[in-house]
């Protein structure tokens, strides 16, 4: 349902040994499948998946959509940060009219395309019994000021202008930190509207090896000011995810 970096339970990388302790210039990837299937490239230098920074190119399809994007990304143990450029290619919805309350999603079979700048940042702090974190992401999409869209990767109805969405999460950290799991919170400012939604859910990781794992993640909106169905107005996804490095 989304395509995100989703980078949730990379906090433990540290722990998972796929990487030699020294830094170096080094090329890594990613493959997931699940809701989604998304594969990713970086070209950077440090400790891959664990503490570097670098350039990624990244691929994804969905159901409803498909993108592709460029970013720079620095990552250490408590932050995860990246900028960067995305095309997307929405399968089955278009543009809307714009107006204050939307009852549900263009589904006439007009493809919607744009370009997009994306934004994002991940906090990591432990805690008691696991650690928290805080995910914000900001998007820049480049539409008329006529139109609405959906905005695949946040799933909601957004407007010329910034949209940014934060996500703040406990998880409870189990089995030597391998299976983490807790609720999530999310709120989304949609750009060009003056309004925003609110989404709450959970979210469980678990690492099944040293290079693969699990995650799913999974919000409902609660409030917001269109009538979405309950499966166009949920965000997350479930992938099982290989990670390499050479």
């Amino acid at each position: 349902m989304m395509a995100a970096t989703f980078g949730f339970g990379e906090a433990r990388a540290a722990d998972l040994g796929i990487s030699p302790p020294s830094n170096r210039l080094f090329v890594s990837g990613e493959a997931a499948a699940g809701g989604m299937v998304r594969s990713q490239v970086a070209l950077g230098y440090g400790r891959p998946h664990q503490a570097w920074s670098g350039a990624e190119v990244w691929g994804l399809t969905f159901s409803t959509f498909g993108s592709v994007g460029a970013s720079l990304r620095g990552k250490l143990p408590f932050i995860d940060a990246n900028i960067g450029i995305r095309q997307t290619w929405a399968y089955q919805f278009g543009r809307l009219p714009p107006e204050e309350h939307h009852r549900g999603v263009d589904d006439s079979g007009a493809q919607n395309r744009y370009v997009a700048i994306d934004a994002g940042v991940t906090l990591y702090a432990p805690a008691p019994y696991g650690y928290a974190f805080v995910w914000a992401d900001l998007t820049l999409p480049d539409i008329p000021n006529d139109a609405h869209i959906y905005e695949e990767h946040l799933r909601a109805i957004v407007g010329r202008g910034a949209s940014w969405a934060v996500r703040p999460t406990y998880l409870f950290a189990t089995n030597e930190s391998r299976l983490s799991f807790g609720p999530m919170l999310e709120y989304v400012r949609l750009g060009g509207r003056r309004a925003g939604m609110w989404r709450v859910g959970g979210c469980v990781f678990y690492e099944l090896s040293k290079r693969w794992d699990f995650g799913l993640v999974l919000t409902g909106a609660v409030s917001g000011p269109d009538e979405l169905s309950l499966w166009d107005g949920m965000w997350g996804t479930g992938r099982f995810r290989y990670r390499w490095s050479l």
